[in-house]
């Protein structure tokens, strides 16, 4: 097994992601937000665009395990702002998190 060095932020980062979405896959949920919550402590301040892309990605995965707990609001937070990155480096995977929002804002069908 590898541990990251003590001083290796982003190996931590990756690390945490990894836990992260173990829990959530496993249905974990709240397990997983904890984790995510851990590595977007780590790499929040994301300057180059390889670290914005990833940061990005990392808000995805914690709205949609939101989203799966049942906290939307906190999941539509994420996603926005995973959104904005996304467009302000126009990468191509802003359509996936698009939908997540408008799928989130569409209103409930009653049962």
């Amino acid at each position: 097994m590898v541990v990251p060095e003590a001083d290796d932020p982003t190996g931590w980062a990756l690390a945490w992601d990894a836990l992260g979405l173990v829990h959530y896959r496993l249905g974990g949920h709240r397990d997983a937000i904890s984790c995510y919550q851990q590595e977007l402590a780590l790499v929040g301040q994301a300057k180059t665009p390889v670290a914005r892309k990833m940061l990005a990605r990392q808000l995805t995965d914690f709205g949609d395990a939101c989203r799966a707990a049942g906290d939307l609001h906190a999941a539509v937070k994420a996603w926005q702002h995973a959104l904005r990155i996304l467009d302000d480096l126009r990468l191509p995977d802003s359509p996936e998190v698009r939908a997540r929002l408008e799928r989130a804002e569409r209103p409930s069908l009653p049962s």
